[in-house]
């Protein structure tokens, strides 16, 4: 089966659309320019960067793509246009398939596994040659993401590990020490249930904590309780594990305790992710998983953060209006109000001592298969991956770095006050990611979909039967690829149908 093949007739309609953009407002000597408004020589390579970040995250990306610009692309003709990109991993396999890929794109992690199966990705031997991308560079399950199958597909960008916020004012209002969150599944269980405000008509005004929210990692409840989800070594899933039965069988509970109705009709009144309206943010949950960025979003979408939060005190320094001192001092005040109103810490787990489950996340930087400037992209990347630039990013999304060294400056002026929390769990051997499967997305949507139902319906979607059906369902994505690939292969040494 050859890579085009796998990309839907519906998907055609935009692949024109996208034909007739890059036509119109693609690649045109002379029609790009640096910040200053001069125009970028018209012998210079233009390297086509996209990335799925906006806002402030875009903005950040943007500020490492100027300093390129500016130093080592003036030096080597090479300018990098960055362009923020919806769906990017979506477009980036269409605009592969039909031959005019981006030169380099920003995607997610746990797309790696199906980006190299389908062969959608350029090999970065070079970079791994000159020590770019190597297991001694990045921290332990970073490399392992980048090179599926020992291969260097992608060099990391802005990494993450899975914390638990809490809103300490809510701590101190029930009588909870503000500075000890839970240790234990059982003490989070017992936490939520002191914090939660449900009228007597079972309406949820505030809640302790529901393992559905945000939803972002609820595929991986059962790490917490002991499971070891997807087999590396076979590529194959353990979704119906007595471990898996227990971590849902208490997922579920949350929705039966408090009334299936009840919390289907509390969370569909959540406001979004990115607003003052984010649950989390306007105090109607108290605790939650979420990631380092999390920090940058309290402080642009919480009032008590107008003038301290990072992107506006950049914003400000670079026009001059504040001094340096004055921005770090504004940052450090961020920092501090903070920390007085929220903790961070590792989540608790079902197994031992919190640090004994760990959950990972990754952005990386890729090349895909047919970029027409491959020796300039990898130029680019090696920029972007030096600890100077890495750490100015990092910083800026409030993340921890992907690197194994990192400067005493970027812990010290970091603007997330936990970094060192995040740094910790960074650098454990604990640390699981997202599978590096070709078949993740679509196990991942049956699971997905299982929790759905199990939480909205728990007397009609039993915990143990529920997953049983889920592991069949992904037992047959699995044997569909197996078969296809076997295809494939036998196509490609002659031995089978062309």
């Amino acid at each position: 089966m050859s890579f085009g093949k796998i990309i839907s007739r519906g998907v055609a309609a935009f692949m024109v659309a996208g034909a007739l953009w890059l036509l119109l407002f693609g690649t045109k000597p002379g029609t790009y320019a640096y910040r200053d408004g001069t125009l970028v020589p018209g012998d210079f390579t233009v390297v086509t960067y996209w990335e799925k970040w906006t806002k402030e995250e875009a903005e950040a990306m943007q500020a490492v793509c100027d300093r390129f610009n500016e130093t080592v692309g003036r030096d080597k003709k090479i300018f990098v246009h960055f362009v923020s990109v919806s769906q990017v991993d979506q477009k980036t396999l269409i605009a592969t398939a039909g031959g005019n890929p981006p030169d380099i794109a920003g995607i997610w992690g746990a797309q790696m596994g199906t980006f190299s199966a389908y062969n959608a990705l350029t090999p970065l031997h070079e970079l791994a040659a000159d020590g770019t991308i190597t297991r001694e560079t990045y921290k332990p399950f970073i490399y392992e993401l980048c090179a599926p199958g020992g291969v260097p597909y992608a060099a990391s960008s802005t990494p993450a590990a899975v914390a638990l916020y809490w809103n300490k004012e809510l701590f101190r209002e029930v009588g909870l020490d503000p500075e000890k969150p839970p240790q234990s599944i059982d003490e989070l269980d017992a936490m939520a249930d002191k914090l939660i405000i449900q009228k007597p008509d079972g309406t949820i005004v505030r809640a302790g904590f529901l393992p559905n929210f945000p939803g972002w990692w609820d595929y991986y409840w059962g790490n917490f309780f002991g499971n070891r989800l997807w087999i590396s070594e076979t590529d194959d899933y353990r979704i119906d594990t007595p471990e898996q039965v227990r971590a849902y069988t208490w997922y579920q509970k949350y929705a039966i305790k408090y009334g299936p109705g009840n919390v289907v009709s509390f969370g569909s009144g959540f406001g979004q992710f990115a607003s003052p309206q984010n649950p989390f943010m306007s105090g109607e949950v108290a605790m939650c998983l979420q990631g380092p960025w999390f920090v940058n979003y309290v402080q642009n979408y919480t009032p008590q953060f107008a003038g301290l939060n990072f992107t506006e005190v950049m914003r400000l320094r670079s026009l001059g209006k504040i001094s340096e001192a004055e921005a770090e001092t504004r940052l450090m005040k961020a920092r501090d109000l903070f920390r007085h109103l929220y903790g961070a810490s590792v989540p608790p787990n079902a197994v031992g001592k919190p640090s004994d489950v760990l959950i990972g996340d990754l952005d990386v930087w890729a090349i895909p298969r047919g970029a027409r400037n491959v020796k300039e992209a990898m130029e680019v990347i090696r920029f972007f991956s030096r600890q100077d630039n890495m750490e100015m990013l990092c910083r800026s999304h409030s993340k921890p770095s992907p690197l194994m060294k990192v400067s005493d400056e970027f812990i010290a002026k970091h603007p997330n006050p936990f970094i060192d929390v995040f740094e910790t769990m960074m650098r454990s051997d604990k640390m699981v990611a997202m599978p590096v499967s070709a078949n993740w997305a679509k196990v991942q949507a049956e699971i997905t979909n299982a929790n759905n139902a199990m939480w909205r319906t728990p007397d009609k979607y039993p915990v143990g039967p529920t997953l049983k059906e889920t592991q069949i369902a992904a037992d047959r994505h699995l044997a569909e690829y197996r078969e296809i690939t076997a295809i494939r292969k036998a196509a490609k040494s002659g031995g089978g149908a062309k």
